[in-house]
C-alpha cells in the first residue's frame, strides 16, 4: 500500500459536469488517480474525452462539481478560489501546447514572472532566470522575443518558466502537440532530464505514444480512467 507521504496528488472520485441552459453536460464521472512524488504520468484519450478538463480540475484552475482533489496533503476542493490562486502560483507549474509566452516579454522576463509574483526582487529573479535559461541550453536567447523563436526554443522556455518558482507538481497539456518530431524528441529528453534532477512531480496529457512511453505510468481516458500498458499505447 502506498505511503501518504510519498503521494502527491491524490484524486478521489471526481466529477465534473458543464450546464448549457437547462442541460448538464457531463465531462468526467468518478475520476480516482493518485501519482507519486517525483513520478511522470501520461493521460492518453480520443479527442472529446475531457483530458484537459481533468487536467484543469487537478491543477485547481477549474473547479469539479464533486470529489476531492488533495495536493501535497492540501485539499484543494476545499480552497476558495483566491486560496487555489495563491496555492498555484506557489507549488504549481504549467506548460501548453500554445506556450502562452508573453510576446512583448523577452524570453529572459518571460521565465521570471513566477519568481516576481512570489515577491523575488528583479535581480534576483534575473540571476536565477539566466541560470535556468543557460542549464537547459537556451541561454543564447535570453533577450529574445517570442516572436523571434522557433517552436523548440518556446517550448524551452515555457519549460523553464513552469519550473522556475521549483514547483511540486507540474501539468503540461499536449506540450509537444505543436512541436515536429525531432524537436517533440528534444522537448521530451528535456522532461525527463529536468525531472531526474529537479525531482517534480509531472502529469502531462499527450495524444503521442512516443510521450506517453517517456513517463513511468500511462492512464488513458474514455469514460473512465484506466491504467495502461506500454504495449496498449499503439493500439489506441
Amino acid at each position: 500500500m502506498e505511503n501518504q507521504r510519498d503521494i502527491m496528488l491524490n484524486a478521489r472520485n471526481v466529477t465534473k459536469t458543464y450546464q448549457e441552459g437547462d442541460v448538464d453536460h457531463l465531462i468526467l464521472e468518478n475520476i480516482s488517480l493518485s501519482v507519486l512524488k517525483g513520478e511522470q504520468v501520461a493521460i492518453m484519450g480520443p479527442s472529446g474525452s475531457g483530458k484537459t478538463t481533468l487536467l484543469n480540475v487537478l491543477s485547481g484552475l477549474d473547479d469539479v462539481t464533486s470529489g476531492t482533489i488533495i495536493i501535497d496533503r492540501k485539499d484543494l476542493t476545499a480552497m476558495s478560489r483566491h486560496q487555489r490562486t495563491k496555492f498555484r502560483r506557489k507549488h504549481v507549474g504549467f506548460v501548453f501546447q500554445s506556450f502562452n509566452l508573453i510576446q512583448s516579454l523577452t524570453a529572459l522576463e518571460n521565465v521570471m514572472i513566477p519568481l516576481l509574483m512570489n515577491g523575488h526582487s528583479r535581480s534576483s529573479a534575473s540571476k536565477r532566470a539566466s541560470e535556468l535559461l543557460e542549464r537547459i541550453n537556451i541561454g543564447h536567447r535570453k533577450n529574445a522575443h517570442p516572436k523571434h523563436l522557433s517552436g523548440g526554443e518556446k517550448q524551452r522556455v515555457a519549460i523553464a518558466r513552469a519550473l522556475i518558482h521549483r514547483p511540486k507538481i507540474v501539468f503540461a497539456d499536449e506540450p509537444t502537440g505543436s512541436l515536429d518530431r525531432a524537436t517533440s524528441e528534444e522537448i521530451i529528453a528535456l522532461f525527463k532530464e529536468l525531472n531526474r534532477e529537479f525531482k517534480q512531480t509531472v502529469i502531462m496529457v499527450t495524444h503521442d505514444p512516443m510521450v506517453a512511453r517517456s513517463c513511468q505510468r500511462v492512464y488513458y481516458l474514455n469514460g473512465t480512467l484506466k491504467e495502461s500498458s506500454t504495449s496498449e499505447l499503439e493500439t489506441r
